[in-house]
């Protein structure tokens, strides 16, 4: 699930409102395990383009 996630979120990043709406689908979905994982992803992939804060 998280690879399936990554490639849609990976998709969608043109679109900060459609990428933000997944994002927050993923969460949903993901095991803690692969949230952590995604937090990271997030953080190395698009934190200059979307300034991404993860608490």
């Amino acid at each position: 699930m998280f690879e399936h996630q990554i490639k849609v979120l990976t998709s969608l990043s043109d679109n900060r409102e459609l990428f933000r709406k997944e994002l927050k689908k993923s969460f949903k979905w993901l095991n803690s395990r692969e949230q952590s994982q995604l937090i990271q992803w997030l953080k190395e992939t698009y934190n200059s383009e979307y300034n991404i804060h993860v608490d």
